[in-house]
């Protein structure tokens, strides 16, 4: 109907970023993070008792060049604000971050292009956004 077509206009469809930072590399480990970043203005919150409320299912998953998964990570990141909060936040994003430790093979994959796939899935309306990017580990 006419209403659900201007309301879908307004909210644009969820985008993140997703950044791995290196925090120490040496001999035979890598340890960094893999953080996930969302903009306020495109989540959706289902509203309670005064407060928005919603959650991120969030999965991220790394393999080598053959395609073996050498990490991988799964949680959810629950998040509430009153409208005051949102008007604030409104300029910024909302970050996610996993501790990332590679202590494996680490010489091996230093030299390789890794796979990082990443999955959001937005508990309110359901909408899950799949990335995939390559990179190589920063010594």
């Amino acid at each position: 109907g006419y209403f659900q077509k201007t309301f879908t206009q307004e909210k644009k469809f969820f985008d993140y970023e997703v950044a791995i930072r290196k925090i120490r590399a040496e001999e035979g480990v890598y340890e960094g993070t893999v953080a996930i970043d969302i903009p306020y203005t495109a989540i959706w919150f289902t509203f309670k008792e005064e407060r928005l409320e919603t959650a991120f299912i969030v999965k991220a998953e790394m393999s080598d060049e053959s395609g073996r998964l050498i990490w991988e990570a799964l949680d959810s990141f629950p998040l509430t604000l009153d409208e005051r909060e949102l008007k604030e936040n409104r300029s910024r994003r909302f970050r996610m971050e996993f501790p990332l430790l590679l202590d494996k093979d680490v010489d091996r994959l230093k030299n390789q292009k890794l796979r990082l796939e990443v999955s959001v899935k937005n508990t309110t309306e359901g909408e899950e956004l799949r990335k995939a990017l390559e990179f190589r580990l920063k010594f």
